[in-house]
């Protein structure tokens, strides 16, 4: 798994049908990755925070990524890749800048 995968989450809550993976490779060791949750775009769109969040499409459907719910999981709940989100390095990088750094 690379960064900025886009993977089915095995332990799907109701509105979480995939993950976004943040991890480095270098750190690929551990048994755990730093996700984003994405979520459909339908359903979340009045809870969207610019520059913490952001719009992707995932197979065809769109879904917003909340860069503010960041967190450990472990490898065994990534489930398959669909997709990757590389294209959207610049929002992903922004977003955990603003968080951390408040810039």
């Amino acid at each position: 798994m690379v960064q900025f995968d886009i993977v089915k989450n095995r332990k799907k809550r109701n509105d979480v049908e995939f993950l976004i993976n943040l991890q480095s490779e270098s750190v690929s060791l551990l048994d755990t990755r730093i996700v984003a949750p994405l979520r459909q775009a339908d359903n979340f769109e009045d809870k969207m925070i610019s520059n913490v969040h952001f719009s992707l499409t995932v197979n065809g459907e769109s879904y917003i990524a909340f860069i503010s719910e960041l967190a450990a999981v472990p490898t065994n709940i990534l489930g398959e890749c669909v997709g990757n989100a590389e294209n959207c390095r610049t929002e992903i990088i922004s977003a955990i800048d603003l968080l951390f750094t408040g810039f």
